[in-house]
């Protein structure tokens, strides 16, 4: 795994939070919806004689569970990280890195943030990569 690759993982994981936040909306829109009655010929003999919405409400208890884990990764992570960053010497390193990988900002907001150019962030953000690999050459690997 690459230095880049490690420090984006509190991205993978909240991507993928904001994905299963969507999927659980979709599940809450569709348990409290009304379902129109089916007048076609039954031919399975075994029919479930639960409301339709019964079999959302499970999908979205199991999928808030799982969303609350997932937060509690994705801030054990950025916690671990944040750490790492500061054993850094540059703060302007330190700054460039905690902005992109742990608030998720793209390189274009985050000269705007600093006052820089674009170009300049990038070659902080690369300066910082390199510091960084040299404080940790084997990042840990963390499980999503």
């Amino acid at each position: 795994m690459t230095t880049q690759e490690y420090l984006s993982m509190p991205d993978e994981l909240h991507k993928k939070i904001v994905s299963d936040v969507r999927k659980l909306e979709s599940y809450k829109d569709l348990a409290s919806s009304i379902s129109s009655p089916q007048f076609g010929e039954k031919v399975q003999g075994t029919h479930s004689t639960d409301a339709p919405f019964v079999h959302y409400l499970s999908k979205i208890d199991a999928l808030e569970k799982e969303i609350s884990v997932e937060k509690q990764k994705l801030e054990e992570l950025k916690v671990t990280i944040d750490a790492q960053i500061d054993l850094l010497d540059s703060e302007k390193e330190q700054c460039v890195l905690r902005y992109r990988y742990l608030m998720f900002m793209r390189m274009s907001r985050i000269a705007a943030e600093m006052h820089y150019s674009k170009r300049r962030v990038q070659q902080i953000h690369a300066a910082a990569l390199k510091n960084f690999e040299r404080f940790h050459p084997i990042s840990p690997p963390f499980h999503l």
